[in-house]
């Protein structure tokens, strides 16, 4: 990954950090999709930056496919997220799951129409990750999720910091085995409280929060065994 890019996880990281204390702080839902809004949009404006010298067409930017539907997940569900205690809960569950719906739809097209690129991708993943904050700071908001969910929904960013912090966020690992299915259950979890009673979506969001958590246990454990073998 470029520097360029490299320092933006960072920076988002924090920010994103930030806007997380200040909802918090203000029990409101705007903060995480300002701030979020904010840095993706300076993240494809230091990308085109970076890539003008080269007066060649990329794909690091809003003109593929895969993107578009990438800023379009990320339009609805932060629209979604303002109006979420005037919609009926129906509608909201309809328009967050098609926002997880389109999940895989970016990278089929980004891959049908050879625009994969390593912004398109981390673009969608850091959406991802945006989704679940915003998703978890609405349940413990709206529902009977406790408190401690929201270190499920920070587990990404906090994750980052704590790589950025062992200088270890540059260290390949294989894939982790569980990833897709940890993150599966999660979506499932973070959509269960709109349509389903509290003693339901409770057991649901529990064992998405132990597998999740399992998940970036064995994320890190890849890293640790990396760092060891390189030092």
């Amino acid at each position: 990954m470029n520097r360029t890019n490299t320092k933006w996880i960072i920076s988002n990281a924090i920010v994103m950090t930030l806007a997380l204390l200040l909802a918090i702080n203000t029990q409101s839902v705007f903060w995480l999709p300002l701030v979020a809004f904010s840095s993706f949009c300076y993240l494809f404006c230091s990308s085109y930056n970076a890539s003008r010298p080269s007066n060649s067409e990329s794909t690091n930017n809003l003109n593929s496919y895969a993107n578009q539907i990438t800023a379009f997940r990320f339009l609805l569900s932060a629209i979604t997220a303002l109006v979420v205690f005037q919609v009926p809960e129906i509608v909201i569950f309809f328009l967050f799951g098609l926002a997880i719906l389109l999940d895989g739809l970016d990278g089929y097209l980004a891959r049908k129409y050879k625009q994969v690129s390593e912004i398109g991708a981390l673009f969608d993943k850091t959406v991802d990750a945006y989704f679940v904050l915003l998703l978890s700071f609405i349940l413990v908001l709206k529902y009977e999720v406790p408190f401690w969910f929201l270190g499920i929904g920070y587990l990404h960013y906090g994750y980052e910091l704590l790589l950025l912090g062992l200088g270890w966020q540059d260290l390949p690992i294989p894939k982790n085995p569980i990833g897709k299915y940890a993150a599966a259950l999660l979506f499932i979890s973070l959509l269960s409280p709109f349509i389903l009673p509290a003693y339901i979506y409770l057991v649901i969001l529990y064992l998405s929060a132990i597998l999740v958590s399992l998940s970036f246990g064995l994320s890190f454990f890849y890293k640790l065994k990396a760092a060891s073998v390189k030092g």
